[in-house]
């Protein structure tokens, strides 16, 4: 096989498994048939010339100085004010250098705000940053560790004793004097007179 059956052949190869799995209008179909041959053919061959691309401007060391204020930094890039420049440059695919070697920037560009960065100090002061801990007093060497004292258990107060009542008079027993006053009957108590005289 010539070359030009080879290409035409994988042309038509990847056209085919490109319209199995999209929608393609009969209309595209010679468009893509031609793109993807050009594209096909183009493989192994050094790139032509590539055109000339806008060169980007060379600034000014005035316009430098006026993108640096105190409470943003002027963005090349779209022309914005911002405090930080690194998330900016980040959403546009360029790093901090990058930016720096497109534009012509001096190398000490910064890439904070000047406010920014005053409060991030100020911060880290507040929170003790940069502060070298005070000196530790001497340590003596230790003693040996003095037996701990056992737990004190709180027991409640124990409650007073009631005062007793006091001890009743003793009791006086006296015998009875034995009276014969009468006779006893079944219907009580009858004086002696009473039945002699009856």
């Amino acid at each position: 096989m010539d070359d030009e059956t080879t290409l035409t052949t994988l042309t038509m190869q990847v056209v085919a498994a490109y319209g199995s799995f999209n929608r393609v209008r009969p209309t595209e179909i010679e468009a893509i048939v031609q793109t993807v041959r050009a594209c096909l053919d183009a493989v192994g061959r050094p790139p032509a010339a590539a055109e000339p691309t806008a060169q980007t401007p060379t600034l000014t060391r005035a316009q430098i100085r006026r993108s640096i204020t105190p409470d943003g930094l002027v963005s090349f890039e779209d022309g914005k004010r911002y405090k930080q420049l690194k998330r900016h440059l980040a959403a546009r695919g360029l790093t901090p250098a990058g930016y720096i070697a497109k534009w012509g920037l001096p190398a000490d560009y910064p890439m904070v705000a000047a406010s920014l960065s005053a409060a991030r100090s100020a911060v880290a002061v507040r929170s003790g940053f940069g502060r070298k801990p005070p000196a530790a007093p001497a340590i003596e060497p230790a003693s040996p560790p003095a037996e701990p004292e056992p737990p004190v258990i709180m027991q409640p107060p124990e409650p007073e004793p009631e005062p007793a009542p006091p001890a009743p008079p003793p009791l006086e027993l006296k015998a009875p004097r034995a009276r014969v006053v009468g006779r006893l009957s079944l219907f009580g108590p009858r004086s002696v007179a009473g039945s002699r005289g009856s």
